[in-house]
């Protein structure tokens, strides 16, 4: 992803605008770039129904104990909610910390 964003700052320098190259590349980009949203969307949602199939057991277990299927959905939304601040948090992180890894190694090269 960070190398697709390099990608995109470099076609819309105003030095390159004027390229011949330039605006196909940033078709190019464009298209590529909405290939891996759908792409990462697809995966998303595959991997949501795929756990939610593995919780339903919880669900009926909860469903059971009294709970109402409101306040089932609503306990989903929050863990949903918290695992993807968790992972949002732990991917920019990860994401800095690297960047600033393969910044020191590209130096030393």
């Amino acid at each position: 992803m960070r190398l697709l964003l390099y990608f995109y700052d470099l076609v819309n320098e105003s030095g390159n605008r004027s390229a011949l190259w330039g605006k196909t590349i940033g078709e190019t980009l464009r298209l590529g770039g909405r290939i891996i949203a759908l792409a990462a969307g697809v995966i998303v949602l595959y991997a949501n129904s795929f756990t939610m199939k593995r919780r339903m057991v919880e669900m009926g277990l909860y469903s059971v104990l009294g709970l109402e299927k409101r306040h089932i959905g609503r306990m989903v939304a929050i863990e949903n909610l918290l695992v993807g601040c968790t992972v949002m948090v732990t991917g920019l992180v990860t994401g800095m910390l690297l960047d600033k890894l393969s910044y020191a190694v590209l130096l030393r090269s």
